[in-house]
């Protein structure tokens, strides 16, 4: 399915990493008293990268 859509998955590699980026300097920039939904959803962030990593990875060697 990845194979004809090489630039989606750049523009979704881009989009995950921003995203996580934005998240982590909002965390770190507004830290007094953070709910335990937030550290969950934070977290959550943090398997984006390594999951679009893996899926570059797997694109890349298909072809």
């Amino acid at each position: 399915m990845l194979d004809n859509y090489g630039v989606g998955v750049i523009l979704f590699s881009c989009w995950a990493l921003g995203l996580t980026t934005i998240i982590t300097i909002k965390v770190f920039f507004d830290p007094p008293d953070i709910p335990a939904g937030t550290v969950a959803a934070f977290g959550t962030f943090f398997v984006l990268p390594p999951v679009v990593l893996k899926a570059w990875q797997w694109w890349r060697d298909r072809g």
